[in-house]
């Protein structure tokens, strides 16, 4: 993928991750300079595909548990009764934000024709997810919720 065209890709996903949990949570995450690691144990990340023409990728999000708790509760408004529940709004925000960073990139490359994957939802203790051969760029945000790890990685034209 053309680096110009990568860049604007993962910017669109930057700036709608801040926007949206903003606006869903009424938390600002603003970029970490360093990158600060999360910790090794209960960690969940949901990663929402993206696939058109000549074009694919992902966005990853990963928090600590703690982190997508305290997130998800501040979106809903309450504490949640069951673990679900988080999973269920963690998906949807990671829906949220990258749609409309896909609109943006659809809107700005005529002919990309970008769809989005339902959400995958993935926990554990010191997991690794990784996509060989793709182009990708990782950020992380920092909220008083706590620290976001976010993987954009697209290929092709």
């Amino acid at each position: 993928m053309q680096p110009e065209k990568f860049r604007f890709l993962a910017q669109s996903v930057k700036e709608a991750y801040q926007i949206i949990a903003a606006e869903l949570a009424g938390e600002r995450f603003d970029l970490e300079p360093e990158p600060e690691t999360l910790p090794e144990d209960q960690v969940i990340s949901v990663i929402v595909g993206a696939v058109g023409n000549n074009s694919k990728g992902r966005i990853m999000v990963e928090m600590a548990m703690e982190t997508a708790r305290r997130l998800t509760e501040e979106m809903n408004g309450e504490p949640f009764t069951d673990e679900f529940e988080m999973y269920l709004f963690l998906a949807e925000f990671a829906n949220i934000f990258s749609g409309k960073a896909i609109t943006k990139i659809n809107n700005t490359y005529k002919g990309v024709d970008l769809r989005l994957t339902p959400p995958a939802i993935f926990t554990g203790d010191k997991m690794e997810i990784t996509t060989p051969s793709i182009q990708s760029e990782i950020v992380f945000f920092k909220s008083e919720s706590g620290v976001a790890k976010l993987d954009i990685g697209f290929e092709g034209e």
